[in-house]
């Protein structure tokens, strides 16, 4: 884990936005694969702040998430929450796991890390805020 730490740069706060990748009734004719890959549901990330690693410490990024839409609280989380426990934690497991692979994670590569609060559906126009405590907050509003 320190060695993953310590070859991080940046720590970018952001937005996961879930979405499938068509309409609902091209889903009808889906096959079981392609039911399966659009269960994963990744429509995009919102980046906000980029934070100076070199000024936070591994628990800093365990802290509280929180989530609300349109001004109202929707889910609240933690970093550590996210898959090994931590963000830190699941960056060491993916850098590991790529290299028993023969794969390696480049400088300047971002990295999602894993979510801090329960997905939340949303509607056009809805605005949200995720809140990260002492690192900072972003908002964004979702387009039609």
């Amino acid at each position: 884990v320190s060695d993953a730490w310590a070859a991080v740069h940046q720590v970018v706060l952001c937005i996961e936005c879930c979405g499938k990748r068509g309409r609902p009734e091209a889903y009808e004719a889906s096959t079981k694969l392609g039911s399966y890959s659009d269960t994963l549901s990744s429509g995009g990330v919102v980046l906000g702040p980029r934070l100076d690693a070199s000024a936070l410490r591994i628990d800093d990024l365990r802290g509280a998430a929180t989530l609300s839409v349109n001004g109202a609280p929707a889910a609240q989380g933690s970093g550590a929450a996210a898959p090994e426990g931590g963000p830190v934690e699941a960056l060491a497991w993916l850098a590991n796991h790529l290299n028993g692979r023969g794969l390696e994670l480049r400088a300047g590569q971002l990295v999602a890390t894993g979510q801090t609060c329960s997905t939340k559906a949303v509607r056009a126009g809805d605005r949200l805020r995720a809140d990260f405590g002492r690192l900072g907050s972003l908002e964004m509003t979702v387009a039609p």
